[in-house]
């Protein structure tokens, strides 16, 4: 099976491919205009292309820093910010995968324990009907640690937050304190 996966880290990356079968060939596609700031895109960006280059990993690296993007999407919808953002980046990338003439696609979404995988789901086979594309569903959250563990061994880059600006201040922003 030819797969588009969707790439938000190099973490992922991994956690996701030493999942699938062995008679899975992909490409990564990385699209992730919701990563603010700038520094953060571009570390994210970088552990990326450094993964896919070592491990010969065909790739469409989407190096354009984009928020007006994100912004424009959840505009007004910032409480349910995640479903317009999982759109965004599923969109793209089965639109990807319907031009290189892949079999399917998926995302590195579906190995974090912080996303919902039921609304990644729905989206991605929303997605797969609009660009005639199935939407490859897998929960890969089972080896969300050992993924990371060899990120840190192969000294690729570990975010500590979803990525976008909401997420980031959730992350680090207490009030009162």
């Amino acid at each position: 099976m030819n797969l588009i996966l969707h790439s938000c880290c190099a973490p992922c990356v991994l956690t996701v491919i030493s999942q699938l079968p062995g008679d899975c060939s992909i490409t990564a596609h990385f699209f992730n205009p919701n990563i603010h700031p700038y520094k953060e895109f571009e570390k994210r960006l970088l552990s990326v292309r450094k993964l896919v280059e070592e491990d010969g990993i065909p790739a469409r690296l989407e190096a354009e820093y984009l928020p007006e993007k994100f912004f424009e999407k959840i505009n007004g919808k910032e409480t349910n910010r995640c479903e317009a953002c999982y759109f965004l980046r599923l969109s793209r990338s089965a639109e990807f995968a319907k031009q290189a003439g892949a079999d399917a696609f998926t995302t590195t979404l579906l190995c974090s324990p912080y996303q919902d995988l039921d609304l990644i789901r729905q989206i991605g086979d929303a997605a797969g009907q609009r660009y005639g594309v199935p939407f490859y569903f897998r929960d890969f959250r089972p080896g969300f640690r050992k993924g990371h563990d060899e990120a840190r061994e192969r000294q690729l880059y570990l975010q500590p937050y979803c990525g976008c600006v909401f997420s980031e201040k959730e992350r680090y922003y207490k009030p009162g304190k």
